[in-house]
């Protein structure tokens, strides 16, 4: 498969063409492809009944990024990245892209509030970020909730 990267805010011609590179993909089963990057990495990735990404595993020399995807009617609502290397856990992060106003009060932010979150390898909540502003979580005390710089 031949891939075309366009300048952006420009027409698709060929005076336009920013990159270009073939790629090769195989289907894994019914739902599932896999992607041999440019530069090497691999890209595998699942599909639901509505042809919507469900999960997405990008290996890149070892480092694996498995981002898993969650829909509420049809729109994307959470991005939950885990992210490892040989093994070893890096980084786990869930991005929440719309707030959900009919859940209960004990069902935790991160699954429910606008907003960026992440965790350290035991699970526990490390960072929140969103309405602009963002706290951190050391050594088990919470930052004040501090705006990002401009």
């Amino acid at each position: 498969m031949r891939c075309i990267t366009y300048k952006s805010n420009l027409p698709n011609k060929p005076e336009n063409i920013f990159s270009t590179h073939q790629q090769t993909f195989k289907k894994i089963s019914n739902d599932s492809y896999a992607i041999q990057m440019p530069l090497g990495e691999v890209l595998e990735t699942n599909y639901n009944a509505d042809n919507m990404i469900v999960t997405m595993k990008v290996n890149n020399k070892g480092k694996i990024d498995l981002t898993t995807y969650t829909y509420k009617n049809g729109q994307l609502f959470k991005e939950d990245l885990m992210r490892t290397q040989a093994n070893v856990f890096l980084e786990h992060t869930i991005t929440i892209y719309f707030t959900l106003t009919d859940q209960a009060s004990f069902v935790e932010d991160y699954e429910k509030t606008k907003g960026t979150y992440k965790f350290d390898e035991k699970g526990n909540l490390i960072l929140e970020s969103r309405d602009n502003k963002y706290r951190v979580k050391k050594d088990g005390v919470w930052s004040p909730w501090m705006d990002f710089k401009k």
